[in-house]
């Protein structure tokens, strides 16, 4: 059985990456988790294969979808106006 990976931040340079990589993977089962629906739908235009999405972000209970998952990698950061100024 593939082990659950869920990349926070999936559609991020890195994330993508990532996504890449493990995609084919024989050992892992990649879970990409976007924000947005339109995060989700460019990110499957750009990778073109079967993966998982997961709409959500640690500010809503849609969240606890990854929780399942074997490994979680964390490439997301944020951006626009949740970053506070003078920090």
């Amino acid at each position: 059985m593939k082990s659950k990976v869920a990349i926070l931040g999936a559609n991020g340079q890195i994330g993508i990456l990532i996504l890449k990589k493990i995609i084919d993977s024989k050992s892992f089962h990649p879970i990409a988790v976007v924000r947005s629906k339109l995060a989700a739908i460019i990110l499957k235009e750009k990778i073109k294969k079967k993966f998982d999405i997961v709409i959500a972000d640690f500010s809503n209970k849609n969240f606890k979808d990854v929780v399942d998952c074997s490994y979680l990698i964390n490439t997301a950061f944020a951006a626009g106006s949740s970053i506070k100024q003078g920090r």
